[in-house]
């Protein structure tokens, strides 16, 4: 309350002061599309910092959406949206208009995994812990969702995985995980709403990474399709394999984003892909 005091108190005595405290408040999340649900509340904004203040003195109001209006112009372009579970569905294309978010503060811890001689020899249960797996029953790895893999080899036989944990509480439900084929060499993701949070060979050294556990969000978590990537993994060999910085092939770090997949073409790791984690604080 006193943020949202202070912003529209700087409306009225420094615009680019307010400017920067805007910038570390919002982020921009949607590029020339808007919601189909009807907003809050519309008006005419001359800024997006104006918009943005509106919706900083709306306690309701989680993100807004601004286009500049042209001169002829005299119908709103300023909406103000709620919780951002309402903007991962039903997006429509609509030129010149923005989406921006309040921000998220989120402390991640990075640990990483190697796979040296961590095969199995049978196919391993979705019930019980894996040998490489981010999700072990223990107060510093519990919840633990992958986030990046290294390898020092253009083949990529996988050496190092990176696991990320924003919250101690329980995000995972253990209850109902599954596995995907990676032999299958079909672009399979993880069910929907369901994270990767291990991985498995039948062979010593992860050579031929068989199979991958699946685990499904909850505490109202959910992913949000719309801000997936796909990372190949061609000539992306080699470099930072420690816990500090970011790899070659590793989730967007400036968002909470996590593995759901990886692709396999020829026995060949080809593609990693992530998905962004939206929390009920949005």
């Amino acid at each position: 309350m006193m943020l949202k005091l202070l912003l529209a108190l700087m409306l009225v005595s420094s615009i680019p002061l307010l400017a920067v405290s805007v910038q570390a408040v919002f982020e921009l999340y949607l590029t020339n599309k808007s919601l189909e649900e009807e907003p809050l509340f519309s008006t005419m904004a001359g800024s997006s910092i104006q918009c943005s203040v509106y919706c900083l003195t709306n306690h309701s109001c989680r993100a807004f959406g601004y286009h500049k209006a042209r001169n002829e112009e005299a119908k709103p372009n300023c909406e103000l949206r709620p919780r951002i579970s309402t903007l991962t569905s039903n997006t429509v294309e609509r030129k010149e208009w923005k989406i921006y978010r309040l921000k998220e503060n989120v402390t991640k811890v990075y640990w990483v995994l190697d796979t040296a001689f961590q095969n199995y020899n049978i196919f391993p249960s979705p019930h019980e812990t894996w040998k490489v797996d981010c999700n072990k029953e223990n107060i510093e790895t519990l919840n633990g969702v992958i986030s990046g893999i290294w390898s020092n080899d253009t083949n990529f036989p996988l050496i190092k995985v990176k696991c990320v944990r924003w919250r101690k509480d329980s995000i995972l439900n253990t209850t109902k995980a599954t596995v995907i084929n990676f032999e299958n060499e079909i672009e399979e993701d993880c069910p929907y709403n369901n994270v990767l949070t291990a991985v498995a060979d039948n062979q010593k050294n992860y050579d031929d990474v068989s199979e991958g556990k699946c685990l499904p969000l909850t505490s109202g978590l959910f992913l949000n399709y719309n801000k997936c990537v796909t990372i190949l993994t061609t000539d992306q060999h080699g470099g930072h394999n420690d816990v500090t910085t970011p790899w070659k092939i590793q989730c967007p770090t400036e968002i909470l984003s996590v593995a759901i997949s990886i692709y396999r073409k020829n026995k060949i790791i080809r593609k990693f892909k992530c998905c962004e984690v939206i929390s009920p604080a949005h």
